[in-house]
């Protein structure tokens, strides 16, 4: 259950549906909400008995039995979650939400190759819905389905600038996934040029953790890890919000945990996530040696492992790991329960952020005073990549700069070219 503090009015309504024990199942729009409340608050018994019967009395709406597949999803119970998404997707193809949950769970029960196969014919159909793109390039595990899907895109949305505009980064994505960071970086630079020379500016959306319940999505996850047994500590920007601002950063995009190399158990901790149906599993790069999972409350939260190398702590990212001294830790107080955070945690804090009473806004953790390159050029394509997002929003003087540590990448690909000349000459 959520924390209590933290209960909002959608917790409030299935609290007083749950109590009361009756819902209008006449009414669509009032099953839906109990369905969505029931879901968001974790009254999965209740849950479980209103999807029956609004499937049965809506026997046409997709809306349940997206619901049922999401939580079962959360459940850990897949093949039949997609049984329930292919069943709105056959009802309602065109929707873009229910394309891309049906492409993730095939790809997640089913062959890769199957599920190639299904993601681009899908993709020709929905080119332009960023949830079906992103679903289709998050998947991308190889060069083969690379060249499919921007052959496939390029096609199908013939040649709109403002749409690839929009489309770059899940296309990117893909490139990076299969290490091919020339062609990451080349679509990149493209979309650079639209912007500069076009003025083509898409809006650029980001989840983070502004409005959500971050505290209460904490709590749940210190049942989890308490019931495994698994000890940890919250760390990186969680802990500067949490010390800063008595809460996770609301521009922040997820909650960081850390746990110690002596108790870090990949089985153990998949198992205990699995077993919880606050949780699911989130698609991580393919080299990611974090774990990934998100809340019901769409808060995501990662997973790193510390361990001690020679006279340091460290912990890793595909990109980077980041360098600590050596620190214990200590519990404080969140309103009325206990987490565990390093200490001292100034000096933890300053070895990572520097100045951090501060806020900076274009504080970028991976390229920090404290960090170790673990990959040359995925860091030139992660350089390239926050250069397009500052020159969208209108930091042309931060992409200059990110663009001139990029350089050799940026100049050895054809738009990168363009760029270099257009900008940096």
């Amino acid at each position: 259950m959520h924390y209590k503090k933290e209960k909002d009015s959608v917790c409030g309504l299935a609290d007083y549906l749950y109590h009361k024990g009756q819902i209008d199942f006449n009414s669509l729009a009032t099953s839906k909400l109990a369905v969505r409340s029931a879901f968001y608050c974790g009254y999965d018994s209740f849950l479980e008995e209103l999807l029956e019967v609004s499937i049965n009395k809506y026997p046409q709406s997709t809306y349940f039995y997206e619901m049922k597949a999401e939580y079962d999803i959360f459940c850990g119970n897949l093949k039949t979650a997609y049984h329930y998404a292919l069943h709105a997707y056959n009802l309602d193809s065109e929707n873009p939400s229910i394309a891309a949950r049906k492409i993730n769970l095939q790809y997640a029960i089913e062959k890769a190759e199957v599920a190639d196969h299904t993601a681009i014919d899908v993709l020709k159909k929905q080119f332009s819905s960023m949830a079906v793109l992103w679903a289709v390039c998050k998947n991308c595990q190889n060069e083969e389905q690379l060249n499919k899907i921007l052959s496939t895109w390029d096609k199908a949305s013939g040649g709109d600038e403002c749409l690839f505009a929009k489309a770059v980064r899940p296309l990117a994505n893909a490139a990076s996934r299969v290490e091919r960071f020339d062609v990451a970086i080349d679509l990149y630079a493209r979309a650079i040029l639209l912007n500069v020379e076009k003025g083509i500016t898409p809006h650029l959306t980001s989840k983070n953790l502004g409005g959500k319940n971050s505290l209460g999505v904490i709590y749940d996850l210190k049942e989890v890890m308490d019931k495994a047994e698994i000890p940890f500590f919250l760390c990186a920007g969680t802990v500067l919000g949490i010390v800063r601002e008595g809460k996770p950063l609301e521009h922040d995009n997820d909650i960081d945990v850390g746990i110690w190399e002596n108790s870090w158990n990949q089985e153990k901790l998949y198992q205990a996530f699995l077993r919880d149906t606050r949780f699911k599993f989130e698609i991580t790069h393919p080299y990611s040696s974090k774990i990934s999972v998100s809340h019901r409350s769409g808060v995501s939260v990662d997973l790193f492992k510390f361990y001690r190398e020679n006279d340091n702590v460290w912990h890793d990212s595909v990109l980077v790991r980041w360098k600590n001294t050596p620190f214990d830790l200590r519990k404080i107080w969140i309103n009325n329960f206990q987490i565990q955070i390093p200490d001292p945690v100034d000096k933890y804090l300053r070895e990572n952020y520097g100045e951090w009473r501060k806020p900076d806004p274009d504080f970028d953790a991976f390229l920090s005073e404290n960090t170790e390159v673990l990959w040359p050029e995925y860091v030139d394509y992660h350089l390239v990549r926050q250069a397009y997002k500052k020159i969208c929003s209108g930091n042309l003087d931060g992409a200059i700069q990110n663009l001139k540590k990029a350089q050799l990448m940026l100049q050895s690909v054809p738009e990168g070219k363009k760029v270099w000349e257009k900008l940096l000459t």
